[in-house]
């Protein structure tokens, strides 16, 4: 997301609008999920970013949306949109850990 920000020109011609990314992946029988948080959100004027984490003991699935309600933003608002990227790109960075059950 960081590098997102620091470019000078538009990337994505879809924008404004919505990413969404979901993915599962497939856990041994019996394994526990450790994670910080299982659901978190950010949002600033111009967009928000919802991350949304399930595990039944068998699967991890991880939602993830990324709203940006606008295509361009003013020089004036520049900090806080890196510092929103900023979160999101912390958000997606934290450590899911998958222990099986003789994992101490």
């Amino acid at each position: 997301m960081r590098a997102w920000a620091r470019a000078g020109g538009r990337w994505y011609s879809d924008f404004p609008g919505n990413m969404r990314r979901n993915s599962s992946t497939a856990c041994p029988t019996g394994s526990a999920c450790c994670a910080r948080r299982r659901r978190a959100n950010c949002s600033a004027l111009f967009a928000s970013f919802d991350l949304d984490m399930s595990f039944d003991g068998r699967t991890l699935k991880v939602r993830s949306r990324l709203s940006v309600e606008r295509d361009r933003i003013a020089a004036s608002e520049y900090g806080e949109f890196r510092a929103f990227l900023r979160d999101v790109d912390i958000l997606l960075g934290e450590p899911i850990v998958i222990a099986g059950e003789n994992t101490q």
